[in-house]
């Protein structure tokens, strides 16, 4: 049964919500009004959401909203209020608030919506069902919830609300880019979580058409990379933190036009990501042996330092190699792509881009 605590206050209004919340079964309210009993209610009891009464001139109610925030971070408000002065106004947009009911409200009408909000949150661990087929079911039932997914290599989160998919976490990708990638996952466990009031909406994709075009980009395999926070290095399977300079690179990487593919080694030539749209394996060449080579060119014409390296492929694809910080990068660019101004741009965004 889900428990409801009101905030009273000793007000008529407020006593008429009470009243008409008590005619659903599945719902028990604890009624507090005093600061001590709110403090024991929350830390004794598992409430589900917490509704109270604001008036603007009331400084202990928002003291109050504002302790539960810091302390019940994941727990939702309703607030009943009235048009309140600007500074109010900006005090309560700061506050993590599910929904605002403005007076003069319908009290049935908050009723039911109270009693909707906190029947179709969902909690609990799924086996035995595909992804697609629970969205399917929180779309149907309309429900409010967090969904853990977590594959043979990778974790994400899915924010669900009223049935759609509002935001989406995977690694170091957000929104849409995550959303689409945690769905072409397979074999994956689910876990339902609470929802999260303090979640902004991030996609705005209807819920059938985000699912349409995940499986689209999984066929034709146009997913962006899951970079995640550790990596293991090539020659062993000891897992290296990902630095905040690997994470730019990668950043920027993923959403360069013309790039098809690249990888990232470090100076011990080890291999820290790898990316590519293309049905191949990786190429084995690795470029501390074409830095050697290149070296050795250098002192046979008397070059100066290795500044990039090309080499075009037979299908048309462009390897460029190159050095970046304590880096080695491998891009396949597109024909397309000319060199000069991919180095030009990559080189520009990165003075651009703020350190993660």
């Amino acid at each position: 049964m889900k428990k409801i605590l009101l905030l009273d206050k000793d007000d008529i209004l407020v006593r008429e919500l009470l009243h008409t919340l008590q005619h659903y079964s599945d719902m028990e309210v604890i009624v507090a009004n005093e600061r001590n009993y709110v403090n024991r209610a929350l830390q004794q009891l598992a409430i589900d959401l917490v509704v109270t009464d604001i008036e603007g001139t009331e400084e202990c109610c928002f003291e109050l909203l504002e302790v539960i925030n810091r302390h019940f971070p994941t727990l939702p408000i309703d607030v009943l209020t009235p048009e309140l002065s600007a500074e109010f106004e900006l005090r309560l947009g700061a506050l993590r608030i599910a929904r605002r009911f403005e007076k003069p409200i319908d009290v049935e009408k908050v009723a039911e919506n109270i009693h909707s909000q906190v029947t179709n949150s969902a909690t609990g661990q799924l086996k035995g069902l595909s992804l697609p087929s629970v969205l399917q079911l929180m779309n149907i039932e309309k429900k409010h919830c967090i969904l853990t997914v977590t594959s043979a290599m990778y974790a994400g989160e899915l924010y669900i609300r009223a049935g759609e998919i509002i935001a989406a976490r995977a690694g170091t990708l957000r929104g849409l880019d995550a959303a689409y990638h945690i769905l072409s996952w397979e074999n994956v466990s689910i876990e339902l979580l609470g929802c999260d009031p303090a979640v902004t909406q991030e996609i705005n994709e209807p819920f059938m058409s985000l699912i349409m075009e995940a499986l689209r980009l999984k066929d034709e395999e146009q997913l962006p990379p899951v970079v995640t926070e550790e990596r293991g290095s090539d020659g062993n399977n000891e897992a290296q933190p990902v630095t905040a300079m690997e994470k730019r690179i990668i950043s920027l990487l993923n959403h360069f036009p013309g790039v098809t593919e690249y990888s990232l080694f470090d100076r011990q030539d080890n291999l820290r990501f790898f990316f590519s749209k293309r049905k191949q394996e990786r190429n084995a060449l690795r470029p501390r042996r074409l830095r050697e080579e290149a070296e050795q060119m250098a002192q046979v014409f008397n070059g100066g330092s290795l500044k990039y390296m090309l080499v075009n492929e037979r299908s048309g694809l462009r390897q460029l190699f190159f050095p970046y910080d304590a880096y080695c990068v491998a891009v396949g660019l597109r024909r397309d792509q000319t060199v000069e101004q991919f180095m030009q741009q990559f080189a520009t965004k990165m003075e651009q881009t703020t350190p993660f």
